[in-house]
């Protein structure tokens, strides 16, 4: 058998759809890790994926909003429309460290109550910990959200086969709910 090449080895020798499918492995082996997802954009915008990549860079950055270099990468992106730009989150926590900053919060609360402190500061910081705990669940649920990039125009039917109705047409770049999946379909 052949050895096996790293997909940062086959991105190095200009392999970029060879890179893409290997980091798309990695990326279904581990899907919290924010790094593959950015190295498979990186792969797939290298490769002429332009919305793969926009695609990947998005869950990358919802995973870590603060990596550098997935954000640099979304600002250089020279063919994102500026309807796309707006998806990239805004606020730089991500899910867990809400959820780390909203345990702390209420505990830090718990505790000030019983060393006696007045209601009022113990009111502001458990406050601060369900707001917290608020911005979890609107990350958790974006980041559940079964959504889709359009990569090019694409006839919207009600059945896969080619013979089924036309509904309408999704334009490249359209971000659309996935309703249910059926297989492939």
């Amino acid at each position: 058998g052949g050895q096996e090449i790293d997909p940062a080895t086959r991105y190095r020798e200009g392999d970029f759809r060879g890179a893409a499918r290997l980091f798309e492995a990695r990326t279904a082996a581990e899907p919290r890790a924010a790094g593959a997802w950015r190295d498979l954009g990186s792969a797939r915008w290298q490769g002429g994926d332009d919305v793969g990549a926009v695609a990947a860079w998005w869950h990358a950055l919802s995973l870590a909003p603060r990596d550098r270099l997935a954000r640099r990468a979304w600002r250089d992106a020279s063919t994102l429309p500026a309807s796309m730009q707006r998806l990239a989150p805004t606020i730089p926590v991500s899910r867990d460290e809400f959820i780390l900053l909203a345990v702390v919060a209420l505990l830090a609360a718990c505790g000030l109550q019983r060393i006696g402190r007045r209601r009022r500061s113990v009111r502001f910081v458990a406050l601060a910990g369900l707001a917290c705990a608020a911005m979890a669940v609107v990350r958790w649920r974006r980041e559940v959200a079964p959504v889709a990039l359009v990569r090019e125009t694409t006839t919207l039917r009600v059945s896969p086969h080619p013979a089924a109705p036309a509904l309408a047409q999704a334009p490249a770049w359209a971000l659309v709910d996935v309703e249910r999946r059926d297989g492939a379909w």
